[in-house]
């Protein structure tokens, strides 16, 4: 799905005989021009049932740049020129994290932090990425089942800071987005 960032609509998109290209697109929102597009290739696996493809996650952005996750585990930052920032290809920190149906789990960013899921039967994380140097800030180990759903933002309350919000088949788990620390399971 494509996201909007200011005037330009962002979205991913995956080609090739067996989807091992990867793209991401800027368009104008008001004209529908294309202002730019970044190819790269695909670094993990790119298997995925028929009616999917490899760029089924939605990016995110947090307003300044973008995070592309794409089924691959290859996770993109651009900024909002079209400029790399940094590639990781999570595949080869994790190179049992796939599934025969492929990952769909779409990134969130929550402030100095890009958040992805991926869980799978054979290996299950989530990791949380430093938004400017791509480091890695943690990484937790999920349960080993498959799963395509993404997390989601509890926003600040308070004195409570925001928060990421994972879904498993064990339920629900608040981390805080920059220790990657479990504040409350349901």
């Amino acid at each position: 799905g494509p996201i909007v960032v200011g005037s330009q609509v962002l979205l991913t998109a995956s080609s090739g005989y067996s989807q091992d290209r990867l793209h991401i697109l800027s368009f104008d929102a008001a004209t529908g021009e294309l202002q730019w597009e970044r190819q790269f290739q695909a670094t993990g696996r790119t298997g995925c049932h028929k009616k999917m493809c490899v760029a089924t996650p939605t990016p995110a952005s947090d307003g300044e740049r973008i995070f592309a996750f794409f089924s691959s585990n290859d996770l993109i930052c651009m900024d909002l020129a079209g400029n790399l920032q940094w590639y990781r290809g999570l595949g080869a920190e994790f190179p049992n994290a796939s599934n025969s149906l492929g990952m769909s789990s779409s990134p969130v960013a929550i402030g100095s932090t890009v958040i992805a899921q991926v869980e799978s039967d054979a290996e299950a994380f989530a990791i949380g990425v430093d938004t400017i140097s791509g480091e890695t800030k943690w990484t937790l180990e999920r349960p080993r089942k498959a799963n395509w759903s993404s997390p989601a933002i509890m926003p600040s309350v308070g004195d409570r800071p925001a928060l990421a919000l994972l879904q498993s088949s064990e339920g629900l788990s608040a981390v805080n987005p920059d220790s990657g620390e479990i504040v409350w399971e349901f």
